[in-house]
């Protein structure tokens, strides 16, 4: 009820308020229907997102992300609050030009570090193991009151240093602190992080991106997880190449552990590969294949248990865009109900209807 309470008052201030020189909102919907012909099974869901911005002066913001979702546990659709902030550029609203810049912001957000590696054309080829995935840092959640100095040099390095309030999910009553370097150099985009969480968990990440020549995008990152001593690391690469009207994105991932356990390289490492076709400026088919290790220690995994793959075509209409296909344990664009028949995996079609303001 309480946060029910703050969450109208924050969006009636917003939208309301006319103080507020301007106010901005920004948002997606998407609903995706995925069914399974062999058991007659039926799988569906909807996204939605809301960005709202407003500015207190020529040198503040404050934004708000709404978010909403099935609450499962009460049968009902819940609205949630991820993130509220109020930013504010300091060396701008003192009249300085020093060749460097110093904001502050504060609010409820959590720890993301620029992330480049992901490059176009790639997707979200990604699993629910989390040591197989470059992005490990949503262990601090949404509802996590934080502080932030943003230091910014000669307009190519920006630095974040953030410090937050203990999570729920971290399990520890101490302050967590994160920092965030990033930036552009020469046509190189990187980014390093750090997350400090309690006294002996931490996470280091390094991820960058580029442009080597015309129409090809490469990037690669590595982060690790280390707790007490022991250590999980995931790294990988990708890339993404353009000619004309057809796309085609690469990815592999990968994980080593120091804990002791019987899983090999292989049993660890996914591989993606996807294929768009702009059949004209409103039509596109595209297909993706992808090959997950298993991560149970199987040496010699059958590929009919790793392999996903998905085919299908979009189309947009006066700014809808509306995908069908079929797919088989495969999210690049499908809608994956993840069916299963019996013990096996079970393919389904799809149908994913999205729009962005």
């Amino acid at each position: 009820m309480r946060k029910t309470i703050v969450l109208l008052t924050i969006v009636l201030a917003i939208l309301a308020a006319p103080v507020f020189a301007e106010v901005t909102a920004s948002g997606s919907v998407e609903f995706g229907f995925a069914y399974n012909a062999d058991n007659y099974s039926e799988y569906a869901d909807n996204e939605v997102d809301v960005n709202l911005g407003a500015t207190v002066g020529e040198y503040t913001s404050i934004d708000a992300n709404l978010s909403a979702a099935e609450d499962t546990s009460a049968l009902d659709q819940v609205v949630y609050l991820d993130s509220m902030t109020l930013t504010q550029d300091i060396t701008g609203a003192l009249g300085m030009d020093a060749g460097f810049g110093l904001s502050a912001t504060f609010g409820i957000s959590s720890f993301e570090p620029m992330e480049y590696q992901a490059v176009a054309g790639y997707g979200d080829f990604e699993y629910d193991d989390d040591s197989s995935e470059l992005t490990t840092y949503n262990l601090i959640e949404g509802d996590t009151i934080m502080s932030m100095a943003s230091i910014s040099l000669e307009d190519m390095v920006t630095i974040d240093v953030a410090v937050y309030e203990p999570g729920a999910e971290v399990m520890s009553d101490a302050m967590q602190f994160g920092i965030n370097a990033y930036g552009t150099f020469g046509m190189v985009d990187a980014s390093v992080s750090y997350l400090k969480i309690a006294d002996k968990t931490s996470i280091f990440g390094l991820n960058a991106a580029a442009m080597p020549m015309e129409d090809l995008t490469v990037g690669a990152g590595v982060s690790s997880y280390n707790y007490d001593g022991d250590s999980i690391t995931g790294f990988g690469v990708s890339a993404s190449y353009t000619m004309d009207a057809l796309t085609a994105g690469f990815a592999m991932t990968s994980a080593t552990t120091s804990l002791d356990t019987d899983e090999e390289f292989g049993d660890v490492t996914n591989y993606a590969v996807n294929v768009n076709y702009m059949v004209s400026e409103a039509a596109t088919v595209f297909a993706g294949v992808m090959i997950a290790g298993d991560g149970d220690g199987n040496v010699d995994t059958d590929l009919a248990d790793t392999l996903g793959y998905e085919v299908g075509a979009s189309y947009v209409l006066d700014g809808v865009t509306y995908s069908a296909g079929y797919t088989f344990d495969s999210d690049y664009t499908a809608v994956n109900g993840e069916f299963m028949d019996g013990a096996d995996r079970a393919g389904n079609v799809f149908l994913k209807i999205s729009a962005s303001f």
